[in-house]
């Protein structure tokens, strides 16, 4: 078949075209507001790859920049985003051309390292031009009542699609959640402590600064949780679906907690933790408990987060009931690396990240 599309750089006259591109193929929060957000005011800013037909955009890919800690070094990194191809021009290997043309354009603009946490078919596609995977997240859920899990169970009871593809991974998985049912659902308790505050942010100042200034040192790869990184991600973004919570021990910020809680058909509230970080344990167990607390009072019916195993709060959160959940697709980080640098092999170990939802734009 004769290919009638070339790709290119995206420039700003391409926004309305690709806004639209994104709704046509499922992005539903495809709105000028959010792309205003999450690419035009981004402290870092972003490039964009499109693929045009005459006059008509048909494919987008973009790169939004960050700043990434490798080793003892910060670099420009940058999350894969919106990937995007027109019904009408599938299986034409446009994936496969806006993907090296990002790339090649990311190593002239000094961009040494990207990631994403692509979709099946993305995944796949990723691999063909250069990407890696990293390694695969573990989801961690934990439901606040035996109701909500009974609800959960008979949902997925009678999801016979997820049946019929994997019989013995679906009935092995819902087993071990209905064994779940006749454990602990409670969890415990901590008694007011003196010189401790757990308290909502409505935005981040110099002190997250210093936190992860003295906290950074304990991963290999990380990207930057600056003041000026974090409003952006939690509180710039049009009607934000974020609630921050922070813990000063002493007058000092310790951790801070960051929840999204959505309606889910069937099962009423879920929330998603999707940053934490903390300073030692017992401020990574305050704050996790009254993140629990806090759920169980607005009625949530299940808390759910990405944690890496090797993460200090991992075994926390399954001393405190969360379980490792299969249900969902699984979670995958991506990497490609565009330098000779040795000091970004430490990428290939999924052991080295310091990774979690709002490290993604998937939430």
């Amino acid at each position: 078949m004769q290919r009638n599309w070339i790709v290119r750089q995206f420039s700003e006259r391409d926004e309305a075209e690709v806004i639209e591109l994104l709704r046509l193929v499922g992005f539903s929060t495809s709105t000028h507001e959010m792309w205003r957000w999450k690419f035009k005011e981004n402290p870092k800013g972003f490039i964009g790859t499109v693929g045009v037909s005459g006059d008509k955009i048909v494919g987008y890919m973009g790169l939004i920049l960050v700043d990434m800690k490798i080793g003892n070094t910060i670099f420009q990194g940058a999350q894969a985003v919106s990937l995007a191809v027109h019904p009408n021009f599938r299986r034409q290997g446009m994936f496969l051309e806006i993907g090296k043309a990002l790339m090649k354009d990311a190593a002239h603009k000094n961009i040494p390292v990207t990631y994403g946490v692509p979709n099946e078919p993305a995944f796949h596609g990723h691999l063909k031009y250069g990407w890696f995977l990293v390694g695969e997240i573990p989801v961690l859920t934990k439901f606040l009542s035996r109701k909500a899990l009974a609800k959960f169970l008979l949902k997925r009871l009678f999801c016979f699609r997820a049946l019929m593809k994997q019989p013995f991974k679906f009935l092995k998985t819902f087993f071990g959640w209905f064994c779940y049912l006749f454990s602990k659902f409670g969890w415990r308790q901590i008694k007011p402590q003196e010189g401790v505050k757990i308290y909502e942010l409505t935005l981040f100042d110099s002190n997250v600064d210093m936190l992860w200034k003295r906290v950074s040192g304990n991963y290999n790869v990380a990207i930057v949780r600056s003041r000026k990184y974090l409003n952006w991600r939690y509180f710039d973004r049009a009607n934000s679906p974020y609630k921050v919570f922070a813990i000063n021990i002493n007058n000092n910020l310790e951790g801070y907690i960051v929840l999204s809680i959505q309606q889910s058909p069937g099962l009423g509230y879920e929330a998603y933790i999707v940053d934490l970080l903390a300073s030692s344990n017992a401020a990574l167990e305050n704050l996790l408990i009254f993140t629990l607390d806090y759920c169980q009072k607005y009625d949530v019916s299940k808390v759910s987060c990405w944690m890496l195993q090797h993460h200090h709060a991992y075994s926390q959160m399954v001393d405190l009931g969360f379980k490792l959940d299969k249900t969902n697709d699984v979670v995958r980080l991506i990497a490609r690396i565009n330098s000779h640098n040795q000091e970004f092999m430490k990428l290939h170990k999924i052991q080295n990240w310091l990774f979690m939802m709002g490290d993604s734009d998937m939430i």
